[in-house]
């Protein structure tokens, strides 16, 4: 019985706590919808003193110009008084004194609407901070409400969603510093280590020379064998060598951002890439479809679905072992979709998952649910893999 009443009490307790939060806010809600259209009348007379401002700033600036006039007559006339008469010395005085009296009323005007405007500057955002804040008020009494009115699960739902959202967006942050530091341990062991070779080569086209040219230096210490035809090889490995760096080089800038993707579009990088693997594999056969060529997509679209197709394609080529891959993009009203397959050896994705493995295949999902699309993969042992990817566009397929 006791533990009847006390549930009871606690119940009347809670629906009248939940009464005075609505009530509360609903008072906090109208306080903040009258403090809007203070802010709404204070913005108008705001604008209305900026445009009087501006008048009688012109009005200052003609002023002074007239006074700038009337003393320079009033110069000329002081210089020599016997060319004038005395009507024209009190005239010359009386617009001189009216001119600068003209000016110093409208700089005056000038000084106080500034003052106004200031004055109502400040107003403005002390109302609009007013609103701001019972909105920040209002927010805080509806999560109570939501606590108190049972919505706990949907709360939580929020949460997690919110979380999941957080970690996807720290994910995203630590792969672009991943990217970042593959890229210098790339140029540090590629290119860099490649010119450090060029260095030690022309080093060595220097003593031959300087064997086969005595007079231009001296063949002290120069190599047996020294001839123009090994230096002549020398210098073509050279050429070979610098030509070999641009092409690594290229590859690493390619790798991480092509330019195509953003000097011609989605279908024209895409096929450039594709052109590049297969002339430079030499292996399995790269079939590339798509129904329009001139359409551009947002420019974080066209990166998600460049970099989910890169690396699909280059997972077929390094682990699937494929013959034949396919890749195929189509541009629909609202959205585009992608798929690459391949008739390689695919895998278990379910031993992949519990495995840990295929972290590309997950890089590519966040990349995608992060553009609200969908991810798919298909896969089995010894059936190829599919990857279908539908990002929606929100527009027609017209660029």
């Amino acid at each position: 019985m006791e533990l009847e009443l006390t549930s009871q009490r606690l119940e009347e307790v809670l629906a009248r706590i939940t009464t005075e939060l609505q009530e509360g806010r609903a008072q906090i809600q109208a306080m903040a919808d009258e403090a809007r259209m203070e802010e709404a009348r204070l913005t108008r007379r705001l604008q209305e003193l900026q445009l009087q401002l501006q008048r009688i700033a012109d009005q200052v600036d003609r002023a002074a110009q007239e006074a700038y006039r009337a003393r320079h007559r009033l110069m000329v006339v002081n210089r020599d008084f016997s060319l004038y008469t005395e009507d024209e010395i009190r005239q010359a005085y009386q617009e001189a004194q009216e001119a600068q009296l003209a000016l110093a009323t409208y700089q005056e005007r000038e000084r106080l609407l500034r003052q106004q405007r200031d004055e109502q500057e400040l107003t403005v955002r002390t109302v609009r901070q007013l609103a701001e804040r019972a909105d920040v008020l209002v927010a805080q009494v509806s999560v109570a409400l939501d606590f108190l009115q049972g919505n706990l699960e949907a709360m939580s739902d929020q949460l997690q969603d919110l979380r999941a959202r957080q970690e996807m967006g720290r994910r995203v942050i630590a792969s672009v510093e991943e990217e970042r530091r593959r890229l210098a341990r790339e140029i540090h062991d590629g290119p860099a280590q490649a010119l450090a070779n060029l260095a030690f080569r022309a080093e060595i086209c220097q003593r031959l020379v300087q064997a086969l040219f005595p007079e231009k230096g001296g063949a002290g210490d120069a190599p047996s064998g020294a001839s123009p035809g090994t230096l002549s090889e020398e210098l073509e490995r050279i050429r070979e060598g610098v030509l070999e760096s641009l092409r690594e080089i290229r590859t690493i800038i390619s790798n991480l951002r092509p330019m195509a993707l953003d000097d011609l579009g989605l279908v024209p990088a895409l096929r450039r890439f594709l052109e590049g693997i297969q002339t430079g594999s030499g292996g399995p056969q790269i079939d590339f479809h798509y129904n329009d060529e001139r359409t551009r997509l947002q420019p974080e679209q066209e990166a998600a679905l460049f970099r989910v197709a890169q690396e699909a394609v280059q997972n077929a080529l390094r682990h699937a072992r494929a013959q034949q891959i396919i890749v195929r993009l189509e541009f629909s009203s609202n959205r585009v979709s992608l798929l690459v397959a391949d008739d390689g050896v695919g895998f278990d994705r379910e031993k992949s998952c519990r495995s840990g493995g295929r972290y590309g295949l997950m890089h590519m999902r966040e990349r995608v649910e992060w553009l609200h699309g969908t991810f798919q993969v298909e896969s089995r042992p010894g059936q190829g893999t599919r990857i279908r990817v539908q990002i929606p566009t929100g527009r027609g397929s017209g660029s």
